[in-house]
């Protein structure tokens, strides 16, 4: 039953491993893959150049509320809050 059920499981496999002697190397795939690792190595230096060199900016402004941006908000007293504070 173990060993059904094991080659029943192992007709689902994807990544079926091919035997050494099966394989041939080409030209083309050597090439296809001298360029993935040159790519690979490319954005690695490129990230790790990016994060080194950082660069710190100290920035320090005062927000001025009289703009017309959205920031000042108009407060109006209703009469119920006017009759709940006379109370």
């Amino acid at each position: 039953m173990g060993t059904e059920c094991a080659s029943f499981l192992s007709t689902f496999d994807i990544y079926r491993k091919v035997p050494k002697d099966l394989t041939q190397p080409t030209y083309t795939g050597a090439f296809i893959s001298i360029l993935c690792c040159v790519f690979i190595l490319f954005l690695f230096l490129s990230e790790l150049t990016g994060f080194i060199a950082t660069e710190i900016v100290n920035e320090l402004y005062v927000d001025d509320p009289d703009k017309d941006s959205g920031g000042k908000i108009d407060v109006l007293i209703c009469d119920f809050m006017e009759k709940q504070n006379r109370v």
